[in-house]
């Protein structure tokens, strides 16, 4: 189903990764763009070099060997009809960038959903078992001055966006 995720490809893909959080970085005199690794001691994920004439060609740390490579192609067709297309870059700090921003939309619906389910509850346990602050039993009927009712209050309106 489209929009379905792979947790385990995605886990997988995070444990391949070099470990975050990363940030971007730069250097204007040496006109250099990279980003790097927050910890330890602020290692390259991925950094640019010169391709040709006006072009960039980027390069991933590789961690065996702690050094920079050159990224690895992949094709768009495995026959090599048309060399020149290629589909993608074949190093896991590469894929993560990918799948991190295509994994995004869906996993900010699972939140949105988690927010939901916990208000929810929320709300059937007061039912339920009633206000351990004023007794009262629904999420909508506390005592006047119940601080549990207003504190409920503000943290559904501030995950309802209100």
């Amino acid at each position: 189903m489209a929009g379905e995720l792979d947790l385990d490809a995605l886990a997988a893909l995070e444990q391949a990764a070099t470990p975050g959080p990363w940030k971007w970085r730069a250097n204007l005199s040496a006109k250099d763009v990279y980003i790097v690794a927050l910890r330890p001691m602020l290692p390259f994920v991925m950094q640019f070099r010169r391709w040709g004439m006006q072009s960039a060609l980027p390069w991933f740390r590789n961690d065996k060997r702690d050094t920079m490579e050159p990224a690895k192609w992949i094709p768009v067709h495995a026959d090599g009809h048309n060399a020149w297309d290629i589909a993608g870059i074949d190093h896991p700090d590469a894929k993560m960038l990918i799948e991190a921003r295509n994994a995004l939309p869906r996993l900010l619906a699972l939140a949105r959903a988690g927010e939901r389910l916990a208000a929810l509850v929320q709300d059937l346990a007061l039912d339920e078992y009633g206000c351990p602050d004023c007794g009262w039993y629904h999420a909508d009927a506390h005592a006047p001055g119940c601080e549990l009712a207003a504190a409920l209050a503000g943290w559904r309106a501030e995950w309802e966006g209100r």
